[in-house]
């Protein structure tokens, strides 16, 4: 870990924000969405950080609240669920926002061009809240091509059933509404009243978050991985990977608490 990147960190003016996004940048992707976790030494700096007076920790994710609890807890931490929608600070509950008919349709156009077109082929369906995630990992192995085609027709049908398509890594969710990350990130940086700003991600969904904490003056790192093996422009610091980022976090913590 480089010892340059973790004190320029620690240059940063306190009280001090630390944003992580979590899947694919503190946990590892795994081809069951449902059964990632963060690595508890991850999860214990991340917990020794929260704790630490003039530093701020928050996780920033697509999960909703439920799926990112059972991914990791920080207590103390802030929560940006849903690609930033809705943020909860430390210790508040989560109240779910309940689906007009109208919207329960949309997502129901987008899950039946699912279950005819894409998991017959491999994909796999995850169901939010809010939305519905199309999981192409396992296929993506066997068939890229079918995998990558399979994604732009996702993308068609979620603007079909009037639904806002995101990609990911290996994934194109369909919501009813957009996050946005770099928005949430700027929240988060006026409730907590932060004055220096850290945030790591390793996907297109992180891209808002990336110029908002170099616009707020801040860093920016990005995990690299087989699919986004290019660092964004206009990033701080790249990471070759999640395993680097896990290193990162336990020697903030140990530098930083």
């Amino acid at each position: 870990m480089p010892v340059s990147l973790v004190e320029e960190i620690a240059a940063l003016p306190r009280p001090l924000l630390l944003a992580f996004d979590v899947d694919g940048t503190l946990a590892p992707i795994v081809d069951d969405p449902a059964a990632a976790r963060v690595p508890a030494t991850t999860a214990r700096a991340l917990q020794r950080l929260a704790r630490t007076r003039g530093l701020r920790v928050a996780l920033v994710t697509g999960r909703d609240a439920a799926a990112l609890a059972k991914l990791v807890r920080v207590p103390g931490a802030y929560r940006a669920v849903e690609h930033g929608r809705l943020i909860l600070a430390p210790g508040e509950r989560a109240t779910c926002k309940r689906c007009t008919p109208e919207e329960r349709a949309r997502l129901a156009a987008f899950e039946a061009w699912a279950k005819a077109e894409a998991l017959p082929a491999g994909a796999e369906l995850e169901k939010k809240a809010r939305s519905r995630a199309l999981h192409v990992r396992k296929l993506e192995r066997r068939d890229a091509a079918r995998a990558a085609a399979l994604l732009a027709a996702a993308a068609e049908a979620a603007g079909d059933a009037g639904l806002v398509p995101r990609p990911g890594r290996a994934v194109l969710e369909a919501e009813l509404e957009a996050g946005d990350k770099g928005e949430a990130l700027e929240r988060i940086k006026r409730q907590t009243r932060a004055r220096g700003v850290v945030y790591a991600g390793d996907d297109l969904t992180d891209r808002p978050a990336f110029s908002k904490a170099v616009e707020l003056a801040g860093v920016a790192l990005f995990v690299r991985s087989a699919e986004r093996p290019r660092a964004p422009r206009g990033v701080t610091a790249s990471l070759q990977d999640q395993r680097a980022m896990a290193e990162l976090v336990r020697a903030l913590s140990e530098r930083l608490a």
